[in-house]
């Protein structure tokens, strides 16, 4: 079985409820998922905007890549949600930001 890291941003994200992690290194993989548009003290950052909170959420993915030794370059899967279908075509701009 191999070993797991647990990663954390405590300076930027809330602790996360129970077992779960930032992010988990495994056997060379990284694996970050339920990334919300979170500050340190667990408010959402940007409301009902569409932009701030894919900045945010955007700016902890790096964070926690660059913990991991990985960057952007290594990503292999991204699934976005959106609570509104009409804020699609803004957020789509941030995917080359990421892929």
């Amino acid at each position: 079985m191999a070993a797991l890291h647990r990663l954390r941003l405590s300076d930027q994200l809330p602790e996360p409820i129970s077992h779960y992690a930032d992010a988990v290194v495994a056997d060379g993989w990284i694996w970050i998922s339920g990334t919300l548009p979170l500050d340190a003290s667990g408010a959402v950052v940007g409301g009902s905007d569409v932009v701030a909170p894919a900045d945010r959420v955007h700016e902890s993915l790096q964070a926690l890549l660059e913990k991991a030794w990985a960057g952007f370059e290594d990503v292999v899967n991204v699934t976005v949600s959106l609570l509104r279908l009409g804020d699609r075509a803004t957020a789509n701009t941030f995917r080359p930001r990421i892929l």
